[in-house]
């Protein structure tokens, strides 16, 4: 499937300075998701409790902020600006790859019906199904990559 754009999630663990936002999440599930989605070559952006929509090379400050902590209405409207975001990213809508927890995929709510879709390959897996999923999902396209350089393992 052609992916128009991917969606990850931030983490818990950052880095101490500002940097890229690709850099400053630290998180080993966001690293694995982070490395899937620049192995399949799409364009992603990374869902953030404090930021909502931010871009990989956007250099933001650490913070401590998670939807868990949020309130029921706050979380709402945080879905609501996620879904505005990305359709100002996408205003042609398209297929999204979304690698995000339950809490973070409510965006999809507010999203205009039938102008996206949503693959979410995560959905339903406990974290180390998750990391064992992209790890398995990250060697395998690897091992392609390798193949078409001419290279055997």
């Amino acid at each position: 499937m052609k992916y128009t754009m991917g969606l990850i999630t931030c983490s818990g663990s950052k880095s101490q300075e500002a940097t890229q936002a690709k850099d400053l999440y630290q998180g080993d599930l966001f690293k694995k998701s982070r490395k899937y989605l620049e192995l399949i070559g799409i364009r992603y952006v990374i869902l953030s409790a404090k930021l909502e929509v931010v871009e990989p090379e956007e250099v933001i400050e650490p913070y401590d902020c998670t939807l868990k902590d949020k309130s029921f209405r706050e979380r709402s409207r945080w879905a609501r600006e996620v879904a505005h975001k990305i359709e100002e990213i996408e205003p042609r809508g398209g297929s999204l790859l979304v690698l995000a927890g339950k809490r973070y995929r409510k965006f999809a709510d507010y999203l205009p019906v039938g102008k996206y879709s949503l693959e979410v390959p995560l959905a339903g897996k406990g974290i180390g199904q998750q990391q064992a999923w992209l790890k398995h999902q990250i060697q395998a396209l690897l091992k392609i990559a390798s193949i078409q350089e001419g290279r055997i393992f």
